[in-house]
């Protein structure tokens, strides 16, 4: 599996900085509050869907952009010095200070930095002291450097670090701290001598000292350590809390900040479900600003910091680069006059980007987020789609759904979707948009979905020009393997990954506008799969084919869906090892897959043959977080211009892992972010038996770029996103290639399956 090195992140560990913010005493009002039995404040709602908010109630948290130097790009650390000032080090420039509560910055000089540049140290950590100290940890691949600054930017002292430290503080009496593996480590900085402070129950990941307690977060929770008595203490609500919130977080980053609150016993926590105050060993968490309507709540950042400024002031560091203050305005409502819901079957983040943007711009606006198969309840998919279908049906569904998934057809047939044909004009006055791709569900009922990004299947590799259907394909996957006798020829162990593969190009020519499905097409479909199969499975490595049926589950985990084995990620360096002789799959990223492809031949000297691979039915591509509105909403007007804004450069910029935008400027401004033939990054890889492959990746030349944007142009015909018939025809069609019946017999299980579901 593959890891990318970006340049400016190699070897990086981005570790959270923290500090904080307050606004009121516990028991008050403050932002959207709510509570429940267990003593954890959840997550607001308006009043006339919690009994525990308090309606008509006033004061909210609202965000706004903060300019910070162009030459910030990775706060280290971030904290309110004593004196008053925020200071912010970044590990690529050097310490900021801001003497105006973050209205301009401007650079202190700390001499060390000209050193660290000059050489390319990678600074992963720092840490700042009250007094405007600063801790710089840099990489090294023998033990990490620690450099110790005083507050007037000069070098006191560096050492090589005795013991390895996931974090660093300064605590209040201005002693060092660390947390390792086992514990938090008391560190002189005159030498980097290290004393055992206190054991942990795992690595310590995070420390913050709020009053007399030091509070030690990592894997599995936080714990609380009295630094006067010197022994742990519960507090029970935190501890609940925190675990519950590392639940909701990013796995590869600690989702939380902690910082001294507005009373000496209180204090504050950051986290992407909004930020909320806890009075020492108190009962409750309350909800100071709700994560949903704030950039905390979005997938798309992390936090890089935070400063409590005063009561109604704060401010917060993002992405490493990106500084947002908030004030509290006593004056707006503090519960959204509209609230609209939303569906998707499954998590989707371009969605929660969406919201979080949406929220931003529409103060007066909350999106009700709902997910249908949390993976939490035991909700299957079958019961997920059948209680949605009956709240559709009774006129009480969400307000905008998410589609992927989902029967969209029957859905458009039955008029349960409103025609955004007006809305799409008018937001694509200039072209801005792909029309071949935001009119694809386009009938005589209008527009009814529309498509916010997209991928497609490609397929490379020497002289593929001939291979416009699957037909074609399978004559060249049975020509490979005539010139290579021995070995994979697709890179495939398994007859599920061949069936897989192929879905998704296939499924428009086999499945009807009614969902029913085409017997003809569908026999083509899985009688050149088997033709592709029985070629791959001449000379399989016995031991990999079961390491890979091993390993299936993981993949899917890891990458987050199913058919991970369609991705065209999986093959492209195993094309440089031999692994495969021909590249295919789907493809739907610019920076993170297709230059990785053009980089393989780049790399071999090899002159790229790329082109579409379709199955049946034009050029093929896939709808990613297709977006309806139901036609039965009360708020109709609202809920289209919250789809509209999905198809706004801004989102399709901010949301860019989930496939191709449809906006042309935002495929535009991607294309331009490196320049031709340059250098911006590696992939490293292993084969099937462990050997690791290093590709250099280098950005598109001018003809590349011109190519695959030919590509998306000519991209005409959506895939089926129907799960249901999608899971039948590929555990029929994988024991179709096992042997297990005929190609007939799997047709005629698969018609009789879909009829059944299509019947219910």
């Amino acid at each position: 599996m593959k890891k990318r090195k970006i340049l400016s992140l190699c070897l990086a560990v981005l570790l959270l900085v923290m500090t904080g913010c307050g606004n009121k005493e516990e028991g008050g009002t403050s932002g959207i509050l709510s509570g429940n039995t267990d003593g954890v404040q959840a997550e607001g709602r308006p009043a006339e869907s919690n009994p525990n908010v308090v309606e008509n109630a006033k004061g909210r948290f609202l965000e706004s952009d903060v300019t910070m130097p162009e030459t910030v790009d990775g706060v280290k650390a971030m904290e309110r010095l004593e004196d008053g000032r925020i200071a912010c080090f970044d590990g690529f420039s050097g310490m900021y200070i801001s003497e105006d509560n973050g209205e301009s910055f401007s650079m202190k000089q700390i001499a060390v930095m000209d050193e660290i540049l000059k050489n390319q140290y990678y600074v992963s950590g720092a840490a700042i002291g009250k007094d405007g100290s600063l801790l710089i940890i840099c990489y090294k691949e023998d033990g990490n450097l620690v450099i110790y600054v005083d507050k007037d930017g000069n070098e006191v002292s560096r050492f090589k670090e005795e013991q390895y430290m996931f974090t660093y503080s300064f605590l209040s009496d201005k002693r060092l701290v660390g947390g390792s593996s086992d514990g938090v480590y008391e560190i002189n900085p005159e030498n980097g001598s290290v004393t055992k402070l206190c054991d942990s129950k795992a690595s310590v990941q995070y420390i913050k000292q709020v009053g007399d307690y030091l509070y030690l977060a990592g894997d599995t929770g936080i714990e609380c350590y009295n630094l006067t008595a010197k022994s742990f203490e519960k507090d029970d609500v935190l501890e609940q809390f925190i675990k519950a919130d590392l639940n909701y977080g990013n796995a590869d980053s600690y989702p939380i900040l902690i910082c001294e609150g507005d009373t000496e016993d209180s204090m504050y926590v950051l986290s992407q479900q909004g930020l909320f105050r806890h009075v020492i060993k108190g009962s409750i968490m309350e909800e100071v600003i709700k994560g949903s309507l704030a950039s905390m709540g979005s997938p798309a950042y992390y936090l890089s910091g935070m400063a409590f400024l005063d009561k109604e002031n704060l401010l917060i560091c993002y992405n490493g680069n990106l500084m947002k203050a908030y004030k509290y305005n006593p004056d707006i409502s503090a519960i959204p006059e509209h609230e609209l819901s939303v569906y998707s079957l499954r998590e989707n983040g371009a969605l929660r980007v969406a919201i979080n943007l949406y929220q931003q711009a529409n103060p007066d606006t909350y999106l009700n987020y709902e997910v249908g198969m949390t993976g939490m309840d035991g909700i299957t998919r079958e019961d997920a789609v059948r209680n949605l279908n009956t709240a559709l049906l009774s006129g009480d569904g969400p307000d905008i759904l998410v589609l992927d998934g989902l029967p969209i057809e029957s859905y458009i047939e039955k008029g349960i979707l409103m025609d955004l044909s007006a809305d799409i004009s008018a937001k694509n006055p200039s072209g801005s948009l792909y029309e071949n791709i935001t009119n694809s569900y386009k009938n005589d009922k209008g527009i009814c979905a529309v498509p916010t990004f997209f991928a497609f299947h490609l397929c490379a590799g020497e002289d593929v020009s001939g291979i416009d259907n699957l037909t074609a394909l399978a004559d060249k996957v049975e020509d490979l393997r005539r010139e290579n006798p021995e070995g994979n020829i697709v890179g495939s162990y398994l007859e599920k990954e061949i069936v897989t593969r192929l879905y998704d190009i296939s499924s428009p020519g086999f499945i009807k506008e009614d969902g029913s499905i085409d017997k003809e097409s569908l026999t083509n479909y899985l009688t050149q799969a088997k033709r592709i199969w029985d070629v791959e499975s001449e000379d399989l490595d016995a031991e990999k084919v079961k390491q890979r049926a091993e390993n299936s589950d993981y993949f899917a985990e890891m990458l987050g869906r199913d058919d991970w084995c369609s991705r065209v990620g999986m093959y492209d360096t195993g094309y440089m090892s031999g692994e495969c002789r021909i590249i295919f799959g789907e493809e739907d990223s610019i920076a993170w897959g297709y230059t990785d492809v053009y980089s393989v031949f780049k790399t071999l000297n090899e002159e790229m043959d790329i082109r579409v691979l379709s199955g049946f039915s034009g050029n093929v591509f896939i709808p990613k977080t297709v977006m309806g509105v139901n036609a039965s909403g009360s708020q109709k007007e609202v809920a289209a211009d919250f789809v509209m804004s999905m198809l706004s450069k801004e989102l399709q910029t901010e949301a860019r892992n989930d496939g191709f935008p449809v906006n042309r400027e935002a495929v535009a401004e991607q294309l331009e972010e490196y320049e031709p033939e340059e250098t911006y990054g590696w992939t490293s890889s292993s084969d099937e038996d462990g050997n690791m492959i290093d590709l250099e990746i280098k950005w598109l030349d001018e003809a590349e770029r011109a190519r695959f944007e030919t590509m998306l142009e000519s991209l005409d015909t959506p895939a089926k996103l129907d799960e249901n018939v999608k899971d039948t025809v590929i555990d029929v069609g994988a024991d179709v290639l096992k042997g297990r019946m005929s190609v007939d017999e799997g047709v005629n299980e698969i018609v009789n399956r879909v009829q059944i579901y299509l019947a219910e």
